[in-house]
């Protein structure tokens, strides 16, 4: 078992604690006002970087970074702009006087039509222009007629060259508006993250440390206009989940650093982007995004409710209990997991514990984790579980051992055994699993 002593590393300050504990007996993180603060003991990161700040920029390096900044923002479209493009597109792909008339006439049929009676049998068609309405298509008159209404920055991929790009056209030779919509909109995310994490590599090294990330985070927290301010004394958890967020899944293990190139392109960094407009607060897609106040203080909801004993770290026991508390529950009030008792075992076996218990960091790891069934980092945790004799392979008696714990738990559930060969998937039978 990995152990090591809680007394490296950055940790809350004692005003923040203070304010933290009034948080949490206001009861906004949790129904009881007896709750204590949990203990955060920063573990000595599996990325070991130097504390040392970095020199600050030349007044040459600070010009060319405003200089480049400045050129990159002329690329970046606001998600207000964005939505504006997309109701463009849509217009011109109805430009047209018939079609104009045809989208009145579905509109109208739509509002008058119920679900128990079906439209006469004329109306077919109509149902397929709806459908061919819903993704408009547009031919090159169309396209170019779109630039002069278009922001500066989606006017620079309106041209000859992207339209002729963008495959396939359908017989008449027009493209899909959609299509061309989720390029600017992907080039401007990509662009405008680029710009974030450029702006937090002061040494220009093409990366960033953990140290970075964790300032980036701040100072694009100190921008971001949210219609309801965040607590005070949940600021440096916010810090402290949100940098996890951007690290945990690009980082690979034991390498410590952060590709910017590779970050730039992750859906998880761009939904900083968004973040940063306002209207994009009062939107559906607001409630979606990982970075939103309420998904990062579930996060810390989950972790007060899992500590049972109020001690600040989490015992195996009470990580067993991981998915069952209200914090993890979804609408329909059903357990998001079921770790067996060998799993979690494997958990404390792999991951940096203090005296047998997980401290905050170590527990928005494995939340992350148990999140996570893409990335690199994340496949290397659960193979590093699975592989009990740490040997690099895995066998039948490997995968045994854990699916003897699943067989227990079935026992202990339904009062029926169930051998785990039954649990087994045969060579033969993998291809019918895929499907």
């Amino acid at each position: 078992m990995s152990t090591a002593t809680p007394c490296v590393g950055p940790a809350l300050s004692t005003s923040a604690a203070i304010h933290l504990r009034a948080y949490l007996a206001r009861g906004h993180m949790h129904s009881s006002s007896s709750v204590s603060i949990p203990a955060l003991f920063p573990r000595p990161g599996v990325h070991t970087t130097s504390s040392a700040l970095p020199p600050p920029r030349t007044p040459l390096q600070q010009a060319l970074m405003t200089w480049r900044h400045h050129k990159l923002a002329t690329r970046v479209l606001t998600w207000v702009e964005l939505q504006h493009v997309q109701d463009l597109v849509h217009e011109s792909a109805t430009l047209l006087p018939a079609e104009k008339v045809v989208a009145n006439v579905v509109v109208m049929h739509l509002s008058q039509g119920t679900k128990d009676n079906l439209p006469p049998p004329h109306l077919d068609e109509l149902d397929l222009i709806e459908v061919t309405l819903n993704q408009p298509l547009l031919s090159f008159d169309q396209f170019t007629a779109l630039r002069p209404q278009l922001p500066p920055a989606a006017a620079t991929y309106c041209t000859a060259d992207v339209f002729m790009q963008l495959q396939p056209h359908d017989a008449h030779g027009r493209i899909y508006g959609l299509a061309w919509l989720a390029v600017v909109e992907q080039a401007s995310a990509q662009v405008a993250t680029y710009a974030l994490l450029r702006n937090a590599d002061i040494c220009d090294r093409g990366y960033l440390i953990e140290s970075d990330v964790t300032g980036m985070v701040t100072t694009w927290l100190d921008t971001v206009p949210w219609t309801q301010s965040i607590d005070p004394a949940f600021i440096e958890y916010y810090i402290r989940i949100a940098a996890r967020l951007v690290w945990l899944p690009l980082v690979p293990y034991r390498t410590g650093k952060l590709s910017i190139d590779k970050a730039m392109k992750s859906t998880v960094v761009q939904s900083l982007i968004p973040l940063l407009c306002r209207e994009y607060h009062n939107s559906p897609q607001y409630s979606r995004n990982p970075f939103a106040t309420d998904n990062i203080q579930r996060f810390h909801r989950q972790y007060v409710q899992l500590d049972s004993n109020k001690n600040g770290m989490l015992s195996p026991y009470e990580v067993l209990q991981y998915g069952r508390k209200k914090a993890f529950v979804g609408i329909d009030q059903r357990p998001t997991h079921a770790l067996t008792r060998r799993f979690v075992q494997r958990v404390f076996d792999e991951l940096v514990t203090f005296d047998g218990e997980m401290d905050y960091n170590t527990f928005l790891d494995l939340n992350m984790y148990l999140r996570d069934t893409t990335s690199k980092h994340a496949l290397q945790f659960f193979w590093r579980i699975l592989d009990v004799h740490r040997c690099g392979t895995l066998n039948s008696d490997a995968i045994g051992y854990f699916l003897e714990d699943i067989a227990e738990a079935v026992f202990e559930a339904t009062n029926e055994p169930l051998a785990t060969a039954d649990l087994r998937v045969r060579p033969s039978q993998a291809s019918c699993c895929v499907d």
